[in-house]
């Protein structure tokens, strides 16, 4: 019975030293591994902690994709691999333009026999009916998002009436 006792004794001592916390902390510009989870699978990917959100939270960039996620330190492992100069090149979403600088990037590239075999037109000449302004308008292309493929379903017509 003793030795029963004593087992106990132990384990309560390491359940009051442990607490089963891990003391882990990051700062910005560490390499991690952080778990990534893809339907039904888990697995690990490099990253670098763009920012500390909370005492436990943190955002990283991921290496691969560049994309930003917020992930607890219990999902993170700091990174113990060789290092990569291709980390440090990493530029935070947040200083990228989100649209392209020049309008010739926008317009898509003609070749010389495609545009010998359109006529050029001299504004208001070919078509007396169209402004100027309304040519300029359909001479440039308009970077419209495209719709969700989700609000193309065709779904039914619920009356809730019948529910309250």
């Amino acid at each position: 019975m003793s030795s029963a006792v004593g087992m106990l004794v132990m384990t309560c001592s390491q359940i009051d030293s442990y607490r089963g916390n891990r003391k882990v902390t990051f700062s910005v510009g560490d390499q991690v591994l952080v778990k990534l989870y893809s339907q039904q699978k888990q697995y690990w990917s490099r990253g670098v902690i763009i920012k500390s959100v909370g005492k436990t939270v943190y955002l990283v960039q991921l290496t691969e994709s560049g994309q930003i996620i917020k992930r607890h330190a219990n999902q993170l492992l700091k990174y113990r691999g060789r290092e990569d100069k291709s980390c440090e090149k990493i530029v935070p979403a947040f200083i990228l333009p989100t649209h392209p600088t020049s309008t010739d990037q926008l317009q898509p590239e003609v070749s010389a026999e495609e545009s010998a075999a359109q006529p050029e037109t001299t504004s208001g000449l070919v078509h007396g009916d169209i402004s100027t302004e309304e040519e300029a308008t359909l001479a440039t292309p308009s970077i419209e998002p495209e719709p969700d493929p989700r609000s193309k379903r065709n779904r039914p017509v619920v009356d809730y009436k019948k529910f309250f």
